[in-house]
């Protein structure tokens, strides 16, 4: 009914999760689902927040400026604000949300957001300026374009990878963003990368011109140096990402990416492929697209389906009666662990995902110590079935499980690798409790309650630390310092944001710097 863009008006009355009402609420809409919308709030609807909606942001830890509604619930119109209006609504909410934060001792949780808004109107801000610059206003069009492109780019890119604002700018920076990031991600021809250095060095001189940053000899001397490689990475469809790779793909197919209709032809076409009868898009150089979220309905349906055919298959029919309980439940908490860790389709599910949702089941998971011993063979049955009925990938790869399932039978055993469930429900049984039974265990819950919640921790309450996961006793806000293959060391930045890097191997924690 929608499509990414649109813009739309939420329907005057309809009710929100704090049983506010809105009206008058509108904006783009960003991400489509079956049978609901995400939009981006615009600037008549960030001005009319209400303090009770902004608290009810703060304590959730929700964006405030987005908001997911039913498709029934939104209709389309014509847009209302200018680009500049909504980034001074948004300026203006990050200082509303700021003093409302303090007031409620909540600053330090939303210090990120607080930066986002702060960056996104500086660059608006820095950009303006170096257009009307002498350097700028009066060159040939093309020229123009492609310097504010260059500038812009790479203030963004900067940001959004590596969460790093003007004041830090370096030449490691530049390095990594430069080499790794601008030349897989940007469509563009040839000579648009060879002269990216170049570009980049003008307006970062401008930007010490005018004082916006301080002098900086060592970004200029390296992109002096590292400019020859740019087009050489930009040329290599491995090292394209997904948008650079959908993007050269319709440029080979014909597509003028100038030409806005042509190019939502060719995704709308795209799209049809991947919703056809084929469970897999045709490939397409470079990586595949980026994980999405996947809509929780329809993988429900999907799990059910999938366990099902399962249960029909020669693997399954194969073991015995005891062996297949074993499976069925082995695949049945696979299903819904890997979806809770991910919330990724299947066909974006990586040996990673298959190995950590095999682990938290061995940390969740009250069962035996001979259901444990075959409970990854039962999974890694699973995940050769579904590839072999095209329902996964064939590059989805399960020889690591292997290492994992060594690891499983001695997580499951140990009491300091439990998640707190698992703790609680071990802890009913050894008191002769049958899990099953509600009523009897929410006694023995409550039972627990003065001793769970005293000064002392009981002797058995566990912390939800594994000996399999060293991360997992970090929360999520706190500050770490990493270290990167290539020497550059990340200083005081929160776990949330180099979290994947860190289970990724992408970089180490370092402990004292």
């Amino acid at each position: 009914m929608f499509k990414i863009g649109d813009y739309v008006q939420v329907i005057d009355g309809t009710v929100l999760d704090n049983d506010e009402k809105a009206f008058g609420w509108a904006g783009p809409v960003t991400e489509v689902f079956p049978d609901t919308c995400t939009i981006a709030l615009d600037a008549i609807t960030l001005n009319g927040l209400s303090d009770e909606y902004l608290i009810e942001c703060i304590i959730d830890e929700t964006y405030a400026d987005q908001y997911t509604f039913l498709s029934s619930e939104l209709k389309k119109i014509e847009p209302r604000n200018t680009d500049r209006e909504i980034e001074s609504a948004r300026k203006n909410l990050s200082e509303r949300m700021e003093e409302m934060m303090e007031q409620q001792g909540f600053a330090d949780e939303y210090e990120d957001e607080l930066e986002e808004e702060t960056f996104y109107s500086l660059k608006t801000e820095w950009l303006a300026a170096y257009e009307a610059s002498e350097e700028v206003k009066n060159l040939p069009e093309e020229e123009k374009n492609d310097r504010l492109f260059v500038a812009d780019s790479f203030m963004d890119y900067s940001f959004r990878y590596e969460y790093v604002l003007p004041a830090d700018w370096d030449a490691q920076l530049v390095k990594t963003m430069c080499l790794g990031v601008i030349p897989t991600k940007i469509t563009a021809d040839q000579a648009f990368f060879e002269a990216y250095a170049d570009r980049l060095s003008l307006f970062i001189r401008f930007l010490e011109e005018s004082g916006h940053i301080s002098p900086a000899p060592r970004i200029h001397k390296m992109l002096a140096k590292i400019k020859h490689k740019i087009p050489q990475i930009s040329g290599n469809p491995e090292n394209w990402g997904p948008a650079k790779s959908l993007m050269m793909r319709a440029t080979e197919e014909g597509v003028d990416l100038s030409n806005q209709a042509e190019i939502d032809a060719f995704i709308q076409s795209y799209n049809a492929q991947i919703f056809s009868d084929s469970p897999f898009p045709a490939p397409f150089p470079g990586e595949d697209m980026m994980p999405k979220p996947f809509d929780p309905k329809a993988y429900d349906q999907l799990s059910s389906e999938w366990l099902s055919d399962f249960a029909k298959s020669t693997y399954y029919q194969n073991l015995n009666s005891t062996q297949q309980g074993y499976a069925r439940k082995a695949t049945d908490a696979f299903m819904i662990q890997i979806f809770e860790g991910t919330e990724y389709a299947p066909k974006d599910w990586t040996p990673f995902d298959l190995d950590m949702s095999c682990l938290e089941m061995a940390a969740k998971l009250g069962e035996s110590k001979a259901f444990f011993q075959s409970m990854v063979d039962h999974v890694i049955g699973f995940i050769q079935f579904l590839g072999e009925q095209g329902h996964l990938p064939p590059s989805l790869e399960v020889d690591s499980l292997q290492q994992v399932k060594e690891m499983v039978p001695d997580i499951a055993e140990s009491p300091e690798s439990w998640e707190f469930t698992k703790t609680m429900m071990l802890g009913a049984m050894n008191e002769g409790i049958d899990p099953t039974d509600g009523p009897a265990l929410d006694a023995y819950m409550a039972s627990m309650q003065e001793e769970l919640f005293s000064s002392e921790p009981p002797q058995n309450f566990l912390d939800n630390s594994s000996i399999h996961d060293p991360l997992r006793k970090i929360g999520r806000n706190e500050k770490v310092t990493v270290k990167y293959p290539d020497g550059r060391v990340v200083d005081n930045v929160k776990f949330k944001k180099v979290e994947r890097d860190l289970r990724e191997g992408r970089c180490e924690l370092v402990e004292d710097v």
